[in-house]
This record gives structure tokens, sequence and C-alpha cells, in this order.
């Protein structure tokens, strides 16, 4: 019964984050191309400063203010978001500014804007498919032009290689970081491929209906030559698609998230929108503190348990977690995320 409820729900949220303002009739408009943005930082001391890559006009790229063949972190924020967010993607922004201002690392850092894209609106068509085939157009018309701008990084020398390409994508972003990899790959004729994409809690968009399953354009680790996917709530997909899954606190509900008191405990253990959003500030933290948090390999939940018990969560069976996550990682990885506030 609990697990019928959280299909429902989690698909009445699925509906709310896919469906957009205009209506079948509107798709492919000018305004709707319009909507998406790329901006880019060019002062990692000032998160406020941003500017914007365009494919109208001429000079965009040529007096754009990044360094030339660095690596790129390419950020996409979730359905009803936008890159000023500030659980996802903003702070996450901040963070590799703050890394870069450091002199830790050295990257230039973008964010993928498509805020209008993903308001909640009317309903296209009707039934489950509909819905799908909408996500299935919004993710094309985004990633379309994400693609463009980032053959544009690379044919003004911003990026030497695609595999200095980094996406990270929330929810419904982490399922168009997976078009963008997968168009990357059709438009060089399969001859390459992103470096790394990161699947934060990617929504899950009925890949279930009619007792058929559509995996199609489901991030996946083909996508990328590395693929992390961290679940932490409902709401995200089920099943493990990356190189490594990781699952903070079991995957479905996160224990900082559940510290409120009891009514809203419950609402949070039938929804889970506190660990479908917190998992941006794992994200971050793993930004701002390298290595801080160590994940355990297990074949489930239960098995971590065990293993922390009887002391097995060796050194050899352990790796970090989240941005710096080592790229050879393969297999499923459980850990417990420390308190935080929320």
């Amino acid at each position: 019964m609990i697990n019928s409820t959280l299909f429902v729900l989690t698909g009445i949220l699925c509906i709310c984050e896919v469906v957009v303002r205009t209506s079948a009739q509107n798709h492919g408009n000018k305004s709707e191309e319009d909507a998406i943005h790329f901006y880019y930082y060019p002062n990692p001391l000032n998160s406020s400063e941003r500017e914007e890559l365009s494919l109208a006009s001429s000079s965009s790229f040529k007096n754009a203010k990044l360094q030339r063949d660095r690596h790129a972190k390419i950020i996409v924020h979730g359905a009803g978001g936008s890159c000023l967010k500030l659980d996802f993607p903003f702070r996450a922004v901040e963070a590799y500014l703050r890394a870069k201002a450091s002199g830790r690392e050295n990257y230039n850092v973008f964010c993928l804007d498509y805020g209008p894209l993903g308001q909640p609106g009317p309903i296209p068509g009707d039934g489950l498919p509909s819905i799908r085939k909408r996500y299935e157009y919004v993710g094309e018309l985004v990633s379309e032009k994400a693609t463009k701008m980032i053959l544009g990084l690379k044919a003004n020398g911003f990026v030497s290689d695609f595999e200095q390409i980094h996406i990270i994508g929330h929810s419904l972003g982490g399922q168009i970081s997976g078009f963008i990899g997968r168009k990357i790959q059709e438009k060089s004729n399969y001859q390459n491929m992103l470096g790394r994409i990161t699947g934060l809690d990617i929504m899950n968009i009925f890949l279930v209906y009619n007792n058929e399953v559509h995996l199609k354009n489901q991030l996946d680790l083909s996508d990328a030559k590395f693929v992390d996917i961290i679940h932490t709530s409902p709401i995200g997909l089920r099943g493990d698609y990356g190189h490594v899954d990781f699952y903070p606190d079991g995957g479905l509900h996160q224990r900082s998230c559940l510290t409120k008191g009891p009514v809203s405990n419950v609402t949070e253990m039938i929804i889970g929108g506190c660990s479908h959003v917190i998992v941006g500030k794992y994200w971050e933290n793993s930004i701002d503190h390298p290595n801080a948090i160590k994940a355990c390999k297990a074949e489930s939940w239960e098995r971590y348990e065990s293993k922390k018990k009887s002391r097995e969560c060796r050194p050899d069976d352990s790796i970090t977690f989240g941005e710096y996550v080592p790229k050879d990682t393969r297999g499923k990885y459980y850990l417990d995320y420390p308190l935080i506030k929320i």
C-alpha cells in the first residue's frame, strides 16, 4: 500500500514538474527557444556577475571573458527553477567559484537556464503517454540549444576536448543532461563523448505506463564517459543507471528532512519534497569539503547496515562521495549523511 501511494504521489509530482504553460499547439515556437539561456560567471569573487553566451551574436563567443582550454562545469536546474534559485543551482555555482577563487580549481562555470519551460500549466494532450511526450519535447528543445553552445565552446577554444565537460543536473535537469550527452555523440558521428554527467535525484518521468518500460530517453552510463547518480527521494528515479549510484540514508528519505515534528515527518515520508531538494546541498558541501564524506560499497541498504555493524566498511571498500568521486568507481554505494540544517 505504501509503495503504491508513493508511486501515485511521485507521478503527481512529476506531472507538476514536467508540464509547462504552453499548450501542445504551441510546441516549438520562438518564444520557447528564447526562454533558454546559457550563462557563465567570469568573476570567481562575485557570483552575482554573470554574462550570457548567445548563438545569435557572432561576437558573443569572441568577446567572452572565459579562460581557454579549461574544464567546464555546466549546471542544469530542475523544472520550476532557474539559475538564480538558491537551493540549486545558485549555491552550487557559488561553491565552484569559491574553489576557483581559492586556487584549488581552475575551470569555467556555466549555468543552463530554461526556467519558463518548467512552470506548471495545462497538460498537453491526454493520458500519461502525452506527458512523457511533452517531457521529451522539452528535453529535445533545451538540449539542442545547449549542445550548440557546447560545440561553440569547443570551436572557440574554451575547451579542447569534450572530456573536459562535466554537466551536473538536478531532477528534470538530470534527464536533460542525458539528452545533451546523447546529442554530442550524435553530432560527432559517435566519435566523442562528454567527460562526465552527474544526476542529482533525477526525475522519474513515467518510465513505466501501460505495463511498458520506456528507457530511450533515460540518463544512463552510455551518455558520458563517467556517469554518477545520487538518489535521495521517492520523487527521483529508482534503479541503478550510472557507472556509480549513491544512496545517502538509503536513497528514499533523508534524515535531515525528518526533524520537524510528526506531521511534517509524515508528509515528508509520503512525498519526499525536502529529500528531493536537499541533494543540492549535499553537492555544494562536496565541492567545499573534498573527501569529507565517504560511502561504502554494498548491494543494499540492509547489507550496508550489516557491514557497518561488523566494521566491514574498510578503506578499500569506501570512496569519496560527491564532486571528487574517483572516475574509476563502479557499483552501488551507501552512506549515512550527517545531519545538516535545512
